[in-house]
């Protein structure tokens, strides 16, 4: 659900989040404790997601220049030494940008299995979001007031179903490319 203000709209008030909860089952009680007393989230791995697709997107290399600059900057961030930072650039880049494209889509995969998601919904009574995530109705649905944290929930962006994978251009825009 996005967050931001997108095309002038303010963001929601409340986003909600559906769980199960089994009073027989400590792991589920202490995932309950953690939200509710202690005001943590768990961020799952893509890879532990039900649903393969998503989180996944085809990474293009259409300005290598542009590609070059933000993998240059990247592994500035990352502490890479500029000697090993130009290495790696003329190793992706030597073949050409369909191979670039290729390299740094692995690259790209391997970092977003180590991103932190969390997922909400924007309505309460979702029977899908009931279904699948508060075991069949017997769970629980957390709500959340965003205007009480918003740096955390101002940050989030809205997840856009399609048939096909997305495209993403690897350069100067990458980051928006991928909103």
């Amino acid at each position: 659900m996005a967050v931001r203000r997108m095309e002038g709209k303010p963001p929601p008030r409340f986003l909600y989040r559906y769980s199960h909860i089994d009073p027989n089952e400590q792991k589920s009680i202490d995932h309950a404790r953690d939200i509710i007393v202690r005001s943590r989230l768990w961020l799952s791995s893509p890879r532990d997601f039900n649903d393969p697709f998503d989180m996944k997107y085809d990474l293009s290399v259409d300005d290598p220049k542009a590609a070059k600059i933000r993998l240059d900057k990247m592994g500035k961030q990352l502490g890479i030494p500029f000697s090993k930072r130009e290495k790696r650039k003329r190793q992706i880049f030597r073949s050409g940008k369909r191979q670039a494209s290729q390299k740094l889509q692995q690259i790209a995969d391997r970092v977003t299995e180590n991103v932190g998601i969390c997922s909400f919904a924007d309505k309460p009574r979702n029977i899908l979001m009931w279904s699948h995530y508060a075991r069949h109705h017997t769970g629980i649905c957390y709500v959340f007031d965003v205007y009480r944290d918003p740096n955390t929930f101002f940050r989030a962006i809205p997840v856009r179903y399609s048939d096909t994978y997305p495209i993403v251009q690897y350069g100067k825009d990458f980051e928006n490319n991928l909103s």
